[in-house]
């Protein structure tokens, strides 16, 4: 199982911050959350040192504080927690996921246009002779 494929919202969440800003302490992570929202400073170090444990971030030590940074890419996680929501929640149906993601999310004509040249893309590769490809 790759080390993504269960990770939660607000792991997501930091992994993203830390993605925009390209490295960050847990006063810049909690700085970048909306005041709203903001976690505790003692959520936020445990979601980096558990992002640590899992090899998907790393630290360095920068005066007293540590500076993590992350070492995975956001479409690699992208993909990881997708297929474990596809296998997990969708008995491994894309047709569902994308029906159920058709029907729930208002999508605009323009995103709707792009998914429907990711589809004719990707038909047209499988129909492809196997020596084109």
């Amino acid at each position: 199982m790759e080390p993504y494929s269960d990770i939660g919202s607000l792991q997501i969440r930091v992994l993203r911050i830390l993605w925009e800003r390209g490295d960050g302490t847990v006063h810049e992570v909690l700085d970048d959350f909306p005041a709203a929202e903001r976690p505790a400073y003692t959520t936020i170090l445990h979601v980096l040192r558990t992002l640590e444990r899992r090899g998907l971030v790393a630290h360095t030590k920068q005066n007293r504080q540590h500076r993590y940074r992350p070492l995975v890419q956001a479409d690699d996680v992208e993909a990881g927690a997708l297929q474990s929501l596809l296998s997990r929640v969708f008995s491994g149906s894309a047709q569902r996921l994308v029906a159920r993601l058709l029907e729930a999310a208002p999508l605009d004509p323009r995103e709707l246009d792009h998914i429907r040249q990711l589809i004719d893309a990707r038909e047209a590769e499988a129909i492809a002779p196997e020596g084109t490809r």
